[in-house]
C-alpha cells in the first residue's frame, strides 16, 4: 500500500461518521414521530431509571436488554436512543473498518462494507424510526462475526458477552450467530482444521464465561428485585400462548417479493457468492455463512412480519459481499474495482427512498403527529415530574408524553391491544386493577382512545366508560383520535 493511499484509507473513519449523522438526522427528535414499540421501550427506560422493576411494575413480553439500553438512553432524554444507538453503530463500523483493512488495498473495497452496513442500518423500510430490539442485535452480531482482535481470550470472551446480550434483547436472533459462534469455536480459519481438543475446550471455557457473566448480572438483577418468574411467564410463555403470528404464507411472501426490493438481490447475490465459493479454498466459511442467513430468514419469518425483523441480515450480508469483493480484487483489474464497489453500493442502497425522505422533511411532512402532541403536552405540562398522574389508555405511541414528562402512569399493562384476547387476564384482574390504581392516585389527566378505538371486549369497555364517565370531564376533543378528559 502505498503513502498516499494509506491517508486515504485514513480519512475513512470521518467519512462513515460523516454519512452516518447525515442519514440519521431524520430520525433525531427534531423530526421523528411517536413510535410504537420504541415509544414502549423508552418509557420502560424511564421506570427502570426511576426505580421501577420490569415485569413486576409493568409488565411487556420482551427480555430486558431493550429495557437497560433505554434506561442508559434516558440519561439524555429525547437525544438519548438517537445518541446511543449513532454510537454503537459508528463503533461498530470501525471494527468493520479495521477488519476490512486488512484484506483489501483498494480505497473503494475498504470504504464500501462499512459504508452498506451503516446505510442498510438506516435503511426506512428495515430501520422503521429505530430504538427497536433487532436494531441492537444487529450491531451486537456484526460485532461479532468483524472483531478480530490478537489476543484470542479477549475475542471469545467478548463474542460470549454480546452472544448474551442478544439473547437477553430479542431472544430468537441467537439462533443464527449460534452457528456461526460454533464455527469460530470449533474451526481454525488460518490452518483450515478442526481446533485440538485442549484449544477448543479453552476457547468454549471463554465463550461460556463471557455469556455466563451477563446472564448473572441480569438474571441476578431480576431475582433480588423479585421478578425472575415474572421475567420467564411474560417473556416465554406469554410469547407462545398468546403472540404467535398468523398468515404465515401470505405475510412472508408480500414481505419477500413485493416490499423489501432488496431481499430478490439477497437471492442473486447468494447465487453468485456459491459459485465464487466454488473457486475458494475457504468453502467451509462459505458454507457455514450461508447456512447462518439461511436460519436468520427462518428466525426473522417467524410469527408476524416487520421491516424491522430484516435488519439482522446486515452483518451477514456484510460478511458476504466481503468475500466477494475479496474474490474481485484478485482478479479483477484495477480499472474496474472503483466501479464495481459503487455499483453494488448503489445496486443495495437505493436512492429514490432516501431522496424522497429528505424532500419531505424539507418541506415539514415529516411529522403527522406534531400538532397533536404540542396540543396535547401543553395541555398536561403541569403533571411533570409527577407519576400516577397521566394516563394514555389505548394508544402506547402516545406513551412518550409520560416519558418526556418523566412521569410514571404507573399502569402495569402497556399493550393495550392484548384487552381483546379472551384468554389473557381471564378474570379482568388487571383491568380492574388499572382503575383503581388510577382512583387511588386521583390520576388528574387520561389521554383516551378507547372512544374512537374501543375495546373489543364489550364488558371492559363499558367498565372503563363507567369509570370515566364518573370521575373525569372532557377539556379537549381530537375528533376522530382522542379525547384529554380531566380529573372532576
Amino acid at each position: 500500500m502505498t503513502e498516499l493511499s494509506a491517508k486515504r484509507i485514513n480519512r475513512i473513519p470521518y467519512i462513515l461518521l460523516i454519512a452516518l449523522i447525515l442519514i440519521s438526522l431524520q430520525y433525531s427528535p427534531w423530526f421523528q414521530p411517536f413510535g410504537y414499540d420504541r415509544e414502549i421501550y423508552r418509557y420502560a427506560g424511564m421506570l427502570i431509571k426511576k426505580g421501577y422493576v420490569p415485569y413486576v411494575d409493568f409488565f411487556d413480553h420482551k427480555p430486558p436488554g431493550i429495557y437497560f439500553i433505554s434506561a442508559i438512553a434516558h440519561f439524555f432524554r429525547p437525544w438519548g436512543f438517537w445518541l446511543v444507538s449513532n454510537a454503537l453503530t459508528f463503533v461498530t463500523s470501525i471494527v468493520i473498518f479495521r477488519f476490512v483493512r486488512r484484506h483489501f488495498t483498494t480505497f473503494s473495497f475498504v470504504l464500501i462494507i462499512p459504508l452498506i452496513f451503516i446505510f442498510l442500518s438506516r435503511y426506512e423500510p428495515l430501520y422503521q424510526g429505530g430504538a427497536l430490539t433487532r436494531e441492537f442485535t444487529q450491531t451486537f452480531a456484526a460485532l461479532i462475526i468483524f472483531y478480530r482482535p490478537q489476543k484470542q481470550w479477549l475475542r471469545f470472551f467478548i463474542i460470549g458477552l454480546l452472544y448474551a446480550l442478544i439473547f437477553f434483547t430479542q431472544q430468537n436472533e441467537i439462533l443464527a450467530i449460534t452457528v456461526i459462534g460454533a464455527y469460530f469455536i470449533l474451526w481454525d480459519a488460518e490452518q483450515k482444521r478442526f481446533k485440538k481438543i485442549g484449544e477448543l475446550f479453552i476457547h468454549g471455557l471463554i465463550f461460556g464465561a463471557g455469556a455466563i457473566l451477563i446472564s448473572a448480572v441480569i438474571c441476578g438483577y431480576l431475582y433480588f428485585n423479585g421478578a425472575f418468574d415474572l421475567f420467564i411467564e411474560q417473556a416465554f410463555k406469554f410469547n407462545t400462548d398468546f403472540y404467535a403470528g398468523t398468515s404465515y404464507y401470505d405475510e412472508f411472501s408480500d414481505t419477500w417479493l413485493s416490499y423489501y426490493y432488496m431481499f430478490p438481490n439477497f437471492t442473486l447475490f447468494a447465487i453468485l457468492y456459491l459459485l465464487f465459493a466454488r473457486k475458494n479454498k475457504n468453502l467451509i466459511e462459505y458454507s457455514v455463512f450461508f447456512a447462518a442467513m439461511f436460519v436468520q430468514l427462518c428466525a426473522s419469518s417467524m410469527g408476524h412480519h416487520f421491516g424491522h425483523y430484516y435488519l439482522s441480515f446486515i452483518p451477514y450480508f456484510c460478511y458476504t459481499s466481503f468475500f466477494a469483493l475479496t474474490h474481485f480484487e484478485e482478479k479483477l483489474d484495477i480499472q474496474y474495482r472503483h466501479f464495481l464497489a459503487y455499483a453494488i453500493f448503489f445496486l443495495f442502497i437505493l436512492p429514490m427512498p432516501i431522496l424522497l425522505r429528505v424532500q419531505a422533511l424539507a418541506e415539514k411532512q415529516f411529522w403527522p403527529y406534531y400538532s397533536q402532541r404540542g396540543e396535547c403536552y401543553d395541555m398536561v405540562k403541569d403533571v411533570k415530574g409527577k407519576d400516577g398522574q397521566l394516563f394514555v389508555f389505548r394508544n402506547p405511541a402516545y406513551l412518550a408524553l409520560n416519558t418526556d414528562l418523566n412521569c410514571a402512569s404507573e399502569s402495569e399493562l402497556l399493550y393495550f391491544h392484548f384487552y381483546s384476547e379472551p384468554e389473557f387476564d381471564k378474570d379482568n384482574k388487571m383491568f380492574y386493577e388499572m382503575i383503581a390504581t388510577l382512583k387511588k392516585n386521583k390520576c388528574k389527566y387520561i389521554i383516551d382512545f378507547s372512544g374512537y378505538k374501543p375495546i373489543e371486549r364489550e364488558e371492559l369497555q363499558n367498565h372503563w366508560n363507567g369509570f370515566i364517565n364518573s370521575d373525569y370531564h372532557v377539556i379537549h376533543e381530537n375528533i376522530g383520535n382522542y379525547r384529554v378528559l380531566q380529573i372532576n
